[in-house]
């Protein structure tokens, strides 16, 4: 099974296809570029230049897998219309996944097997005081819903799962000015830390079911307000 992985909710725009069926050494191939705009400019060439990497036709492409959000808007709108346009086109199915479950899924490899704790959170700035938080077990498997809290909230849904959780991403710093500490162990180096497309492939694989449709997972209302009193009144009369 060839399957095609894309994720452009966040700082990055990132490609992967996964080829071959079963666990056994498949072949990966992937690209993965920090951006914070140009997203939708960027995700075709991308995805062309994975494709010839790896050898695979597009027509190729059994199935399809993209991460659902949270993320910005723009970039979780890039993903999934590719996603559900190349599905139709392909006739392929899609898989879904948080993009935080791809964070934890790609902070755990980078993490020794004998690591202290339960589980993992991931924990995004999410800016206008909030944060996306999702906790998983040693498997990234969820133990939690993906939402948006303020950073008190958030530790509280923490400590409700489990006491010694490794915490990553962006508001690591922001959970830690708030009082989160000990037993939790803070990953100061995952800050930087963005969703892979590798890593969705590999959960793609795992989970052997794929759906028709999928849907954008948005946790709040979006950043950009209409104007007020700007519209220009609808003229009524006939133009003679």
């Amino acid at each position: 099974m060839n399957i095609l992985a894309i994720d452009t909710t966040m700082g990055a725009c990132s490609v992967a296809i996964r080829k071959g069926d079963g666990p056994d050494q498949p072949a990966v191939h992937h690209e993965h570029k920090l951006m914070q705009r140009g997203h939708a400019e960027e995700l075709m060439p991308m995805i062309k230049r994975v494709a010839d990497a790896a050898g695979v036709e597009l027509t190729g492409i059994d199935n399809i897998a993209v991460t659902s959000g949270p993320g910005t808007f723009t970039g979780v709108r890039i993903g999934i219309s590719a996603a559900r346009g190349l599905a139709l086109a392909l006739g392929c199915g899609i898989f879904a996944a948080t993009s935080l479950r791809v964070i934890a899924l790609g902070a755990l490899r980078g993490f020794d097997q004998n690591t202290d704790g339960s589980g993992i959170a991931v924990a995004i700035d999410a800016r206008r005081g909030e944060v996306y938080i999702q906790a998983f077990d040693r498997n990234a498997a969820p133990l939690s819903e993906a939402c948006a809290e303020r950073p008190k909230r958030a530790i509280d849904r923490i400590n409700e799962l489990a006491k010694d959780f490794v915490i990553v991403g962006s508001a690591v710093p922001i959970l830690r000015e708030t009082g989160l500490g000990s037993p939790h162990d803070l990953s100061s180096d995952t800050i930087n830390i963005q969703p892979g497309a590798r890593d969705l492939a590999e959960l793609a694989a795992q989970a052997g079911r794929f759906e028709d449709h999928v849907s954008p997972l948005y946790l709040r209302a979006p950043d950009a307000k209409p104007q007020i009193g700007k519209v220009i009144a609808r003229a009524t009369g006939h133009r003679q």
